[in-house]
Order: C-alpha cells, then structure tokens, then sequence
C-alpha cells in the first residue's frame, strides 16, 4: 500500500499524496477502480504541485463505507478526507 489511510469516524479512506505546491489536484478514479488508475499521470502533475489521489470506500485499500453509497455521499466523504488530512 502506498499512503494513508485516514479515519472518517468508523471507516478509512486510502489517500496517497505526492509533490507540494498549491493548487492540490485531486485525482478521482471511476466508479470501481483504485487510485492505482492514476500510476502514470499523478507524478508528472507533482513535478509542479501537489497532486493526491484516493479510493472510495470499498476499492482499492480503504475500507467499505456506511450505505447509501450515492455520488452526494461520496463527494461529502472526500470533503471529510480532505479536511482530516490537511
């Protein structure tokens, strides 16, 4: 596992971050694949900025989430991730 896990309240969420500068681009992989998707295009982008990535709860190493599992859900979680991880 490359990353984190960061706690949410009950569950994680696996973030793995790399570069440092402003703004941070956040990399969101599809429906049910890992942050592994973005192998290839996050480090050229944290050659000049921060650039992180993450799996949603129940892909890739984070763990399953509370149900529904709904976009609004989803975007609420990564607001959290975010947050918690600075």
């Amino acid at each position: 596992m490359k990353g984190v896990l960061i706690d949410l309240g009950g569950y994680r969420l696996h973030l793995f971050c790399q570069g440092d500068g402003s703004p941070t681009v956040v990399f969101d992989a599809g429906f049910v694949d890992s942050l592994e998707q973005w192998d290839r295009v996050q480090p050229e982008i944290a050659r000049s900025t921060r650039a992180c990535s993450y799996d949603r709860a129940g892909s890739g190493w984070s763990d399953r989430g509370p149900e529904p599992r709904n976009s609004g859900h989803e975007a609420i979680e990564l607001h959290e991730l975010l947050s918690r991880a600075g």
